[in-house]
């Protein structure tokens, strides 16, 4: 359903020819998130400490999920800091500098933000952040396809986009914050109550892509 969406996304589809007017008003529109997304997962790292977290049957177990919680975190904001860099890289092979990405955000862009990075239960927030991979290996999956968007980046413009469909090993960030949000949830775990609340995100991300496109139209 995620990549559905992601392929019906005017900006991707308009990326996947190339144009590189479409491709530099996509790595503007998501900069804000991407810049600011290791950030998010810090502050979800420091909630994860709070006492409301241990005081649970078992103490002991909780604990130990936290202290779990607390080093996938760790990993996955290294990484997410590591993409930032390859997403300035992209920025550069298409002509964009920092400053022409730091442009006002889309509102759509500013809701993902906050809703992903919101202080809630790491239920939620595990989800939200399964939604945040879900939307950019599909995304990269989606433009890698495209030789015209491949000639268009060149090899140096496609490593934010290879990092997340060549997984070496172990578990991914999408099945690790899977794994998380099952661990935190003690009620019964439905495939309407986590599209609940994964495609609300997924959502944001595509009507910001479509704004974008018609901002290039315009």
């Amino acid at each position: 359903e995620v990549e559905e969406k992601v392929a019906a996304c005017l900006i991707t589809g308009a990326c996947k020819t190339g144009d590189t007017r479409f491709i530099r008003e996509f790595l503007i529109c998501y900069w804000h998130f991407v810049d600011i997304f290791p950030e998010i997962i810090s502050r979800g790292s420091r909630r994860l400490m709070r006492r409301e977290f241990l005081e649970k049957p078992s103490v002991e177990k909780m604990v130990d999920f936290v202290r779990i919680g607390i080093d996938v975190l760790s990993e996955i904001k290294r990484d997410e800091t590591s993409h930032r860099e390859l997403w300035l890289k992209t920025a550069r092979v298409v002509g964009l500098s920092y400053e022409d990405l730091n442009r006002d955000p889309y509102p759509e862009v500013l809701e993902i933000t906050s809703l992903v990075g919101e202080d809630t239960d790491p239920y939620t927030m595990f989800l939200r952040f399964v939604a945040v991979e879900m939307v950019a290996e599909a995304i990269s999956k989606l433009l890698l396809q495209s030789s015209q968007f491949r000639v268009a980046v060149g090899t140096n413009g496609k490593e934010w986009f290879n990092v997340h469909v060549m997984h070496e090993g172990g578990m991914t960030h999408e099945e690790l914050a899977f794994h998380l949000a099952f661990t935190f949830h003690s009620g019964e775990v439905t495939k309407d109550a986590v599209n609940g609340v994964i495609q609300p995100v997924v959502d944001l991300f595509v009507d910001a892509g479509n704004r974008a496109q018609r901002s290039v139209e315009q």
